[in-house]
């Protein structure tokens, strides 16, 4: 521990060159006894702050929901909060203008990721991706049904176990098909459900109720629209939810 100390400044100064004139008395101060102990259980204490205010905030009016409610709620905190006291920091003290500066853009980071990632995991992530194929509606229509379309899709990324007791069709509203998929074709086989809860030929629309192994809501829509010129347009939509896990699953929804 003696040596954190020295290797905080080093990296201060490193970040900002104005800092390493200046003696190790004017920039840290070692902490010992209740101070240690409080810098050592205030993140803590303040995460559960953080995560109660967002929580009663949605709870007790219409605040924006998701990452990007969460991303605002700690944008405001920071406005309110920490921005004044950086500032009084500039006005009040002598440090260089440039380590300040690095401390305000550094709590602003905290501030906002931190609440991307709480919006993230208590309201899960709305996803959608729009395309345009060089193919009519209906003939993709037909591929979307087809397992041989699905297992083309997902090479690479997933694997399934089992795929030859599958059948040649997949989509059929009502049908529960318990699968066991597996990430890059590594690890384990995790257990996942489809329901098929509505597949629309007329709208050319389907969506699915999904969940197993770390996620616990995985809701998909796939509509298909005819698009000018014969093409097609093509949306996949997404709504996921995986607790904590929510922002790293994220980029294998889709």
């Amino acid at each position: 521990m003696s040596q954190v100390g020295p290797l905080v400044r080093r990296l201060l100064a490193a970040a900002v060159p104005a800092l390493a004139a200046a003696s190790p008395g004017d920039l840290l101060r070692p902490a010992a006894g209740s101070a240690s102990t409080w810098l050592t259980l205030w993140p803590f204490l303040f995460g559960y702050l953080f995560a109660g205010g967002f929580l009663a905030l949605r709870a007790w009016t219409t605040f924006q929901r998701g990452p990007r409610g969460g991303f605002l709620y700690g944008l405001g905190l920071f406005l309110v909060g920490a921005l004044p006291i950086h500032l009084q920091l500039f006005a009040s003290t002598r440090m260089p203008l440039e380590f300040l500066l690095l401390g305000t853009a550094a709590a602003l980071a905290q501030y906002t990721l931190a609440g991307a990632f709480l919006g993230s995991v208590v309201d899960g992530i709305e996803l959608s991706i729009t395309s345009i194929l060089p193919a009519p509606p209906d003939q993709v229509w037909g591929e979307l049904q087809k397992t041989e379309s699905f297992l083309y899709v997902t090479a690479g990324m997933m694997s399934f176990a089992d795929t030859g007791t599958w059948p040649a069709i997949m989509l059929e509203q009502g049908k529960v098909m318990p699968i066991r998929l597996q990430l890059f074709g590594r690890g384990p086989h995790l257990p996942h459900v489809i329901r098929f809860v509505e597949v629309n030929p007329d709208r050319r629309l389907v969506q699915t109720e999904e969940q197993g192994g770390l996620v616990r809501v995985w809701d998909h829509c796939i509509e298909v629209e005819p698009h000018e010129g014969g093409t097609t347009r093509y949306t996949d939509s997404l709504h996921l939810q995986a607790g904590v896990l929510t922002p790293f699953v994220r980029p294998f929804a889709i």
